[in-house]
């Protein structure tokens, strides 16, 4: 409800035996017509009382709305009870004013109220989208080289593909096979630095690790087709797969095992 205004004025009764000065804000509508709708009633109370409003029962437009601050003054204690009825008659400085409930009146019509608020949410997104503040896209000086690198580097071809080269932190030569290290990592770094000719020697920091050590280096040459053919072991339990047919040697010279005992150690062929 959206008040335009406000304004001083008087109120009275028809035979201005009741008069009081206000204070009225104006808006555009108080309320729809009260009643909604016309109401049936059996008695006549204008034969022997006066009625504040003659057309009580009959839809009208709402003129004033008045508060409680002066709602009790307009009261008097007389009231009047219907018989045979749930109305009341309540006295008033303005005559007499019907009140009460009537008896159920059996409706005909059906009524449904739908509320669709798609529409309103849309409108919010689409406010939110619009006051959003554009937060400033910070680049790092890797970006900006990459961002550079992009520019001065890329063309289409003539099916349309665009090509860029790749851009390295380093030298090219820091490119290194490594399509299997994600996978075995260990086996991968022993294959890289303990390779000597076509034997590996290795060995591990405790008896797990070279367990470990060993399945890895299986499984990596086993990827790309390779089986180890030979193993050689300072200690039984890295001892081949009994389904395997490996070539396998124990080492029994005193001089190598009181060099090799300090670590489990492994020689692949």
């Amino acid at each position: 409800m959206v008040v335009n205004g406000c304004v001083k004025g008087a109120i009275s009764n028809q035979n201005k035996s009741f008069k009081r000065e206000l204070d009225r804000l104006v808006v555009k509508k108080i309320t729809d017509f009260i009643p909604q709708k016309a109401l049936e009633i059996n008695s006549d109370f204008s034969n022997f009382v006066e009625l504040a409003d003659s057309n009580f029962n009959v839809p009208g437009k709402i003129d004033l709305l008045l508060g409680a601050n002066i709602f009790y003054e307009l009261l008097k204690p007389e009231r009047i009870k219907i018989k045979d009825s749930q109305l009341l008659l309540v006295n008033s400085v303005f005559g007499y004013t019907v009140t009460g409930n009537l008896d159920s009146i059996n409706e005909t019509k059906v009524h449904c109220g739908l509320i669709r608020d798609e529409d309103l949410n849309k409108t919010l997104e689409t406010f939110w989208k619009v006051e959003e503040v554009e937060e400033p896209i910070i680049k790092n000086k890797e970006r900006l080289i990459c961002e550079e690198h992009y520019a001065n580097t890329h063309f289409r071809t003539k099916e349309g593909k665009y090509v860029v080269s790749m851009p390295l932190k380093k030298e090219p030569s820091c490119l290194v096979d490594v399509d299997e290290e994600a996978n075995f990592p260990i086996a991968a770094s022993v294959l890289r630095n303990n390779l000597y000719m076509d034997d590996v020697l290795c060995g591990a920091a405790t008896l797990e690790e070279a367990i470990v050590l060993r399945q890895q280096l299986k499984g990596i040459l086993k990827s790309v087709g390779m089986e180890l053919h030979k193993l050689c072991a300072s200690h039984e339990k890295l001892s081949p797969d009994p389904e395997q047919n490996y070539n396998f040697a124990t080492l029994t010279d005193e001089n190598v095992r009181s060099v090799v005992e300090a670590e489990p150690r492994l020689l692949f062929d």
